[in-house]
Parts: structure tokens; C-alpha cells; sequence
């Protein structure tokens, strides 16, 4: 979202621009964090003085936006010299997300339901969370089919009769 003049914009935010333009800005330029369909938050920048910005401003602003979504990704925890991950937080969720975004992708479930697929399923295997999503990222795990997934036995039709 880039506002050039956040003055001209009072009727679309009528909550935040009056307290923007009261607290010195004048316009805003907002830029995604993502990968791929994960989106961590955005990249906010402000300006005290009206105007668009400039093709040098507006790269410089999306590589910002790169380097902030790179280092939210990055495991603090991991060894340089061998890259295996010595902590658990960063590269669990970083897995987990990018999971839940190819699940809903490849089934048009929502995010938010494909993270639940996820769960269920490390729940119902007793497996981590961390290992189903990487199975899914490595597609050698597809829940896209909540039938196939399902880790109740089938009932067989001759159990019916005595």
C-alpha cells in the first residue's frame, strides 16, 4: 500500500489517519513480509512530508522488506559451521507455515483450516509437528484428503453380518 498523501485518505482510514497526520505523518508506504503465501506482518514507513516515492526509494523499501522477512526467518540457533538447527522455534514455525500454505494451496482450504489438518494429523499419528510439516513441504505426506487421512480403520462391510 503506498499513500502518498495520507491528508487525501481520511475517509478510507478514519481511525488511523487523523492520529497519523496529528502525530507528524504525512505519508505511508506499507510493504508485505511473506514467503510464498506465509505472511509474517509488514513493513511500515512513514514520511513527515507528502509525496510519492521514488523508483531508487521504492527498491530500496522492497529489499528492506526482504532483509526483514530473511531475518525473521533465520534461526538464531543454528550452527554456521554445520547450518543444523541447534534451537527449535524459528525453524518449527517457519516449517509449519510454509506446510499450511501449500496444504491450502494445493486444496483450497483456507490457512487457517490447513494448520489444523497439520496438527490433527501429528496428533492422531503421534508424531512432532515439525516432521509432518516437513513430510508435506517434501510432498511425501499429501492431506489434502481428509478420507486418506483418517487413522480410524475402515469398517469393513462384512462386520455387519453374523
Amino acid at each position: 500500500m503506498l499513500t502518498a498523501d495520507l491528508a487525501a485518505e481520511l475517509g478510507r482510514w478514519p481511525g488511523f489517519a487523523p492520529s497519523a497526520l496529528a502525530a507528524g505523518a504525512a505519508a505511508v508506504f506499507s510493504f508485505p513480509l511473506q514467503l510464498g503465501v506465509v505472511r509474517l506482518g509488514t513493513l511500515d514507513l512513514y514520511r513527515t512530508r507528502s509525496g510519492g516515492l521514488s523508483r531508487s526509494q521504492l527498491a530500496s523499501a522492497l529489499a528492506a522488506g526482504d532483509a526483514v522477512t530473511e531475518a525473521l526467518l533465520t534461526d538464531p540457533d543454528t550452527d554456521p559451521g554445520t547450518g543444523e538447527d541447534i534451537g527449535w522455534l524459528p525453524g518449527v514455525h517457519a516449517d509449519v507455515h510454509i506446510a499450511s500454505g501449500m496444504l491450502s494451496a494445493r486444496s483450497g482450504m483456507d490457512v487457517g483450516t490447513a494448520l489444523l489438518r497439520l496438527r490433527a494429523h501429528a496428533f492422531a499419528h503421534g508424531e512432532p509437528l515439525r516432521e509432518v510439516a516437513r513430510r508435506v513441504i517434501a510432498r511425501t505426506l499429501d492431506l489434502t484428503d481428509p478420507i486418506h487421512d483418517d487413522p480410524r480403520p475402515t469398517p469393513d462391510p462384512e462386520d455387519d453380518h453374523p
